[in-house]
């Protein structure tokens, strides 16, 4: 193949070297923490590259190949990129205003590094967003990263002089399924030939209602649980022996059917997120990395007269989903069923299969769960952490996909989303709706 020709092939389906499906979200993640203070500046500023010296990719540049893409060391001309850290102190309108910018920045794949911070400070409180390539991690690995951020920056105040050592662990799927033997693995493929069935008969979905256009930038809405909400949903929780996740999915998708005005036209399925880390010792990967699959919850054409009764079906659902290995089969199934093709036809073939979805009207609506924080382990020393979220990346539509955060006894509903395809004010009315769901 001709040098050339090889160029044309990566720019057009490889998109710029962001991976599969960079076609379906921006491929970034945020973790935003606030303090009870202000960061020592010089001991962040040396912390920030030293997670590269811990995590090498993060350091690396993407290298598109049409069969085997990589990473790579970066050169000395992208050693010049701007800092890792910028630091801005204003106003709140203005801090708000610089927060925005920062959010719609991309990360660099081709040129690295891998990452990007904001400090924004103002006289009560620093807050602290980091911006990671979904690439290199998912949701996980972004908090793992912010608890290696966190070791460093306290280790750093005692020892100016520290260098972490470079971890060399794998951050292959295999770290998950290498610990199956055969039989399980077969019968974890066949699972996925089941759940194909289940997931496309019928066809038809509930979607949530969206144009196509992705003109200007794309923003964000929030919903934030205090903690005697939360306090009161975790015991109603407990109550119908119900998680977390059962109770917002449950919420989540009667939102969607009152504001789609949904008629029974289309199953009531929910696509939502799997942390395979569950599955590996400790639910620890050996590095940052992404370790995540999918489930399709089903309800069929029956949502359940109230609250209670549909959280009763999602929990039967989840729990059978669970038993059946939660999120294995999908990631093995696709695997296997693209690992014959060099890397430029997985990355097509990913991409147009959603496009295809995108096209019949047919993708149905998301929750992406982030997981909860661990606050011992997001320990700065002092200032101390007060708040911390996780958000998801932004995605294309007619795709929409809010995430969920916890830190301590709050929660975070978050979505990202081009405004030009579906108006702000209706996602504010869908979180509020799921708000109004909640039983208590």
């Amino acid at each position: 193949m001709s040098e050339s020709l090889q160029r044309y092939i990566q720019a057009r389906f490889l998109d710029n070297a962001n991976y599969a499906l960079s076609r379906v979200y921006v491929p970034q993640i945020h973790l935003f923490m606030e303090f009870a203070g202000q960061l020592d500046a010089t001991r962040l500023k040396q912390a920030l590259p030293l997670t590269m010296v811990a995590e090498p990719v993060l350091g690396c540049r993407f290298v598109p190949r049409c069969i085997t893409p990589h990473w790579a060391g970066m050169t000395g001309e992208t050693s010049t990129n701007p800092p890792l850290l910028r630091e801005k102190a204003a106003d709140e309108q203005t801090l708000q205003s610089c927060l925005d910018r920062f959010l719609r920045e991309p990360v660099q794949a081709l040129q690295g590094p891998q990452l990007k911070a904001l400090v924004l400070r103002s006289k009560e409180r620093d807050r602290l967003i980091v911006k990671l390539n979904h690439q290199v991690v998912d949701a996980a690995g972004t908090k793992d990263f912010g608890y290696l951020l966190a070791s460093l920056y306290r280790k750093l105040d005692g020892h100016p002089d520290h260098v972490p050592p470079a971890n060399s662990g794998t951050r292959s799927l295999r770290q998950v399924y290498g610990r199956f033997s055969k039989r399980r693995l077969l019968r974890i493929l066949c699972r996925f030939f089941v759940e194909l069935a289940h997931n496309m008969i019928p066809y038809k979905s509930i979607t949530y209602p969206s144009g196509t256009a992705t003109v200007g930038d794309y923003t964000f809405v929030f919903k934030r649980c205090s903690k005697e909400r939360v306090t009161a949903l975790k015991a109603y929780g407990k109550k119908m022996s119900a998680t977390v996740n059962d109770l917002m999915v449950t919420a989540l998708l009667r939102a969607y059917v009152r504001q789609c005005k949904w008629n029974g036209n289309g199953a009531l399925r929910i696509v939502g997120t799997v942390d395979l880390r569950r599955y590996v010792p400790n639910h620890q990967a050996k590095a940052l990395c992404n370790l995540s699959s999918f489930y399709f919850l089903n309800l069929g054409d029956h949502l359940g007269k109230g609250f209670a009764d549909t959280l009763c079906r999602v929990k039967n659902r989840m729990d059978a989903l669970k038993a059946g290995n939660l999120g294995l089969s999908f990631a093995l199934g696709n695997y296997l069923l693209l690992l014959p093709y060099p890397f430029v036809l997985k990355a097509f073939i990913s991409g147009n299969t959603f496009s295809r979805l995108a096209k019949t009207g047919n993708t149905p609506p998301s929750m992406t769960n982030l997981g909860p924080i661990d606050d011992k382990a997001l320990d700065f020393g002092s200032p101390g952490v007060t708040a911390a979220e996780v958000w998801g990346p932004p995605c294309y539509p007619p795709l929409l996909v809010p995430g969920l955060s916890g830190f301590r006894d709050t929660l975070t509903l978050s979505v990202g989303f081009f405004e030009s395809a579906i108006p702000k004010k209706n996602l504010e009315e869908l979180f509020d709706m799921v708000d109004q769901e909640f039983p208590c």
